[in-house]
């Protein structure tokens, strides 16, 4: 399940344990000696409305530019839709998040599971509807109701509903206050990297060029090709794990002019990885046969 439909399902939720509440305060409203519980369910269902008008304050400002105005629409009017699977959404929620996004998404989850915690300390189905079939059930839960409330069980998982909102609209707001400058150092990402490739050519130019590079007295006939090839692009910027992925590939060959046409010459395929720790280069060779042409 990724952030966003993490989000989606907890936007579901709210309504479905707020109508429930709504439900039992209307179904106790004639009997009189349970009118205290009754003030107390509509406080529930007051902090809760609450509640999920917050959340969705801070979907609305963390979905600004990631989803089009019609788009949001369609999101929040059907919070357990297709569309908050959609994976472009997801990507451009995790580049606004950055770092905060796996905190963001287990507060979401956090959310989401007491709020269905709720609806099972209620016994609040899927629907929205309480399962009160009769007097004695009605009889029944309210009792329990009455316990429960007592021990203040209700009052902490609202409470903790209200700190993850506040979590979350937190995380919203710096991560959007971080978006210009994280944006700005992605801009410059492809042009480091690119200092960083044209340095490795450089120091991998100047081992060929000189003469201890080789041990033999026939440099002339060597013939050294470096293979061009397209540069991975990355995310996060230019790190030391990153830079030794960067390799160039080198075929080495021998020209003897005493050797017959058509003979077979040796030549020798090297990989050479950058090495930013020991500031040197590491080569891999793969020795093979070839056709002279």
């Amino acid at each position: 399940m990724s952030g966003l439909e993490a989000a989606g399902l907890a936007l579901a939720v709210f309504p479905v344990v707020v109508t429930g509440i709504n439900q039992m305060a209307t179904g106790i409203q004639t009997i009189r000696e349970w009118r205290n519980h009754r003030l107390k369910l509509k406080d529930y269902a007051s902090s809760l409305s609450s509640a999920k008008v917050s959340f969705s304050d801070t979907l609305e400002i963390l979905l600004t530019d990631i989803v089009g105005d019609q788009e949001y629409e369609l999101l929040i009017n059907e919070p357990s839709g297709p569309m908050w699977k959609n994976p472009r959404y997801e990507q451009r929620l995790r580049a606004r998040l950055g770092r905060s996004y796996e905190v963001y998404f287990v507060t979401v989850q956090t959310l989401a599971f007491n709020l269905r915690s709720m609806c099972e300390k209620l016994s609040i189905d899927d629907d929205g509807r309480v399962a009160w079939d009769n007097f004695g059930t009605v009889k029944r839960e309210i009792e329990r109701f009455r316990m429960i409330a007592s021990k203040g069980v209700y009052k902490e998982t609202i409470a903790d509903i209200r700190r993850n909102n506040k979590e979350l609209r937190e995380f919203t707001h710096t991560s959007i206050s971080l978006e210009p400058s994280r944006r700005h150092r992605r801009s410059k990402r492809p042009l480091a990297e690119l200092k960083l490739i044209r340095k490795h050519a450089a120091s991998l130019y100047k081992v060929l060029m000189t003469e201890k590079a080789w041990k033999c007295k026939c440099r002339s006939s060597h013939i050294a090709s470096l293979r061009l090839e397209a540069r991975p692009q990355t995310a996060e910027g230019v790190e030391a794990k990153v830079a030794q992925q960067y390799s160039f590939r080198i075929l080495l060959t021998v020209v003897d002019e005493r050797c017959p046409v058509g003979s077979k010459a040796q030549w020798e395929d090297i990989e050479v990885v950058a090495s930013l720790e020991s500031g040197s280069l590491r080569s891999h060779p793969h020795q093979r046969q070839a056709e002279n042409r």
